[in-house]
């Protein structure tokens, strides 16, 4: 099936799709997103979205920001500000390890340039003047501090930063993982804070899920898991497939061994708030 071919039938499709894509968007970002059904425009199409609100705009430019990937560049939180005239400004906060002058400005032109092919709405770099009220979204750039280890300063992290770091990191955990976002701030101890992690039902959840997305799912192969909650905590339910030929005789210590090693996994990176005893591993008697 050639690409024209594909782009009709994923719009015949319509509002089936809207909720993949919007997942995808949350997953894997509004340009990744867009490309698989043909370009922003058949996007918009699908989901229907209003492009000349303002939140839409906002919400749009930070998808993009949050996933972009920039060599020698890390985005390490947004800051939404209003202007005089009631539009958006996005600040994007950054670490880099580049010496070259004028990165801030150099990523906010790259970032407009690049976004002019996709959007059909126009943005504009926050120092330029702007006329009749349009475009409603400016963007601006600032470099945050690094201490000796390389992670971001407590004197950076005000209570705005404080929520658009949150923000991100939340999106790194659920995508990359824990161990990306304990890279990424220094400790566990620190990300927990930034996350406002707690120990709740909720909280447990999220870091369970997590894990299983991410660091388990990369060193086992597993069919699906389930999360049970409790009086007070939670269970979690992990299902294989059932034993290959030749198996079946230590099968039974092979799923007592899974068992530990996602119990004691869930423990480490959940900072002890996941107590490793609630892990099941089950055969589903199938291949998955």
């Amino acid at each position: 099936m050639n690409l024209k071919k594909s782009i009709r039938k994923v719009l015949r499709e319509g509002n089936s799709l809207q909720s993949k894509l919007m997942q995808m968007m949350k997953t894997k970002g509004v340009d990744v997103t867009s490309k698989i059904v043909g370009g922003f425009d058949n996007l918009n199409k699908i989901l229907k979205l209003d492009l000349d609100d303002l939140d839409v705009q906002e919400m749009l430019v930070k998808n993009f920001i949050n996933f972009v990937e920039i060599p020698e560049i890390e985005v390490t939180g947004l800051e939404i500000k209003k202007s005089s005239s009631g539009n958006r400004i996005i600040n994007i906060l950054i670490t880099t390890e580049s010496n070259a002058s004028n990165i801030e400005s150099w990523l906010v032109r790259n970032i407009i340039e690049y976004l002019s092919g996709v959007f059909t709405f126009p943005i504009k770099a926050a120092w330029e003047p702007a006329f009749g009220g349009k475009p409603k979204i400016s963007l601006s750039s600032e470099l945050v501090e690094e201490n000796d280890d390389g992670n971001i300063t407590e004197s950076v992290l005000s209570e705005n930063k404080k929520t658009s770091l949150k923000e991100k990191l939340k999106n790194v955990v659920e995508t990359q993982g824990i161990k990306m976002g304990v890279t990424i701030v220094g400790s566990l101890e620190k990300l927990f804070s930034i996350l406002d992690i707690k120990g709740t039902q909720e909280d447990m959840i999220f870091l369970v899920k997590s894990i299983m997305d991410n660091e388990v799912e990369k060193q086992l192969k597993y069919c699906n898991y389930d999360i049970i909650k409790t009086l007070h905590s939670i269970k979690l339910y992990v299902f294989v497939a059932k034993p290959l030929p030749g198996e079946e005789e230590t099968f039974d210590r092979l799923l007592n061994a899974v068992e530990e090693f996602i119990s004691n996994l869930i423990y480490k990176l959940g900072g002890g708030l996941v107590r490793g005893h609630n892990v099941y591993v089950y055969n589903t008697g199938t291949n998955c």
